[in-house]
């Protein structure tokens, strides 16, 4: 009797919270301190339903995020630490009394931390718990309370989704259609290459090309970050994208795959690093793979991505360059004028200035005097990536000249020199360029 009523009380608590209608009465007050007792005391959890559960998650997923912003506000409020019971926790410590560091860390603890281990019981509870950091990394308006669970939510959801919680697969034609679909609609996102239609979904999967992903067990066949690969066989490393395709229609086995797209698909787990380990662990695939042959090389044709934002930066203050007048009227306007790109033929007359501000882009730009600038960069030299080349007009798609004028760089993945790479510059910022040596130019 006394667990219904607890799961009436929940069920309750939520309803009314999901549709903002706690208000500031005896007996709401009442409610909410029911709801703190029963989070914060494991032997009061038995009252908690699984259909309660999951009615929650079902809501909070269904609501405008102006609404789950409120609803996340409430929690936090009414569950989130109070300075005043810390204060007095830390007042009653006694370094020899377990009892009094067991309350010292209850009080630090947000309640609201019960709630959401209750919530990944429930069918989408990790998908409502994604969901609510997606939110609070979107929202930009100061509040303390929404702070703190948003340190809260990122310290569990790093523990959730660590390296040994994840497993890999290959997706192919055979996996299920609605995986397939989420692949294709996460591309079109996400991706530097999307993928437009389902006979570019079976090009993408045929035999020399692969696509994995990292998977979740309590996230079905949803794909948290995935690479796609490209297998090729001229013996040589692409310099674009065209030049990869031909790479492909040469004789089987293959000598080199490439990494050509990387994309994690959920906001909420954003800055996790979820796809620091897939590359080597896919790495590891390509090479187990008795199907293939054994492969010389790995490596990447990736994007520049901050490229123009760098030198449009470079504009603004005034930074003496070789630019012409007319080349530095584009980049300006890039950004500025709705889909406006450059021309090719004005990129390739500025071509000798522009190879030598991305490689300082490339190989001197850094964030806090270790971190590359570029985005991608940063990712592939923390994986243990060295760069390879710079490839001048790689990717001449309209979005990739507005992103970085059609450059895109190969990293390099030497499996003997992965971790020492990854040493160096994650430790030092020191930037291992082909194999140790200057990076080169693609001789195009």
């Amino acid at each position: 009797m006394a667990s219904n009523w607890r799961a009436r009380v929940m069920s309750l608590y939520w309803e009314r919270l999901l549709r903002g209608r706690i208000v500031d009465s005896r007996f709401e007050k009442r409610l909410v301190n029911q709801v703190r007792m029963m989070v914060r005391d494991p032997r009061r959890m038995a009252g908690v339903t699984e259909a309660g559960l999951n009615e929650f998650c079902h809501r909070f997923i269904g609501q405008s995020p102006g609404s789950r912003i409120e609803t996340l506000t409430i929690l936090g409020a009414d569950l989130g630490s109070s300075t005043q019971e810390v204060a007095l926790a830390v007042g009653r410590w006694n370094p020899r009394d377990k009892a009094s560091l067991d309350n010292l860390r209850a009080s630090i603890t947000p309640a609201y931390i019960g709630l959401l281990q209750l919530l990944i019981r429930s069918k989408r509870g990790m998908e409502a718990v994604v969901q609510m950091r997606a939110d609070l990394l979107r929202h930009e308006e100061k509040d303390e309370s929404l702070d703190e669970m948003l340190i809260e939510l990122s310290r569990l959801l790093r523990d959730w989704f660590s390296i040994g919680m994840m497993h890999i697969r290959r997706i192919s034609m055979g996996s299920p259609a609605d995986l397939l679909l989420k692949l294709m609609k996460y591309s079109r996102m996400y991706s530097p290459k999307p993928i437009l239609s389902w006979e570019d979904m079976e090009k993408r999967l045929e035999k020399r090309r692969r696509i994995y992903a990292y998977f979740h067990p309590l996230l079905e066949n949803e794909p948290l970050v995935y690479v796609e690969v490209a297998l090729v066989g001229s013996g040589s490393v692409p310099a674009s994208f065209l030049e990869m395709e031909q790479g492909q229609e040469t004789t089987y086995p293959p000598t080199t795959a490439v990494f050509y797209a990387i994309a994690s698909t959920q906001t909420g787990l954003r800055g996790l690093t979820l796809g620091e380990f897939l590359i080597r662990r896919v790495l590891d695939e390509l090479s187990n793979d008795g199907s293939i042959g054994n492969l010389s090389r790995f490596v990447t044709l990736s994007p520049l991505p901050g490229f123009v934002v760098y030198l449009q930066q470079i504009i603004r203050s005034n930074t003496p360059t070789c630019l012409s007048r007319e080349m530095i009227a584009a980049i300006t306007r890039i950004g500025v004028q709705e889909d406006f790109a450059p021309r090719t033929g004005l990129i390739e007359l500025n071509r000798t200035e522009l190879e030598k501000l991305c490689f300082d882009y490339l190989l001197k730009a850094k964030r806090r005097r270790i971190r590359a600038l570029d985005p991608v960069a940063n990712f592939h030299l923390r994986n243990g990536a060295s760069v390879l080349r710079l490839n001048w007009m790689a990717d001449t798609e309209k979005q990739r000249l507005r992103e970085s004028l059609g450059m895109c760089v190969n990293y390099e993945y030497d499996k003997d020199m992965i971790e020492e790479n990854h040493r160096l510059y994650t430790l030092h910022g020191h930037i291992v360029q082909n194999g140790g040596e200057k990076a080169d130019k693609a001789d195009r």
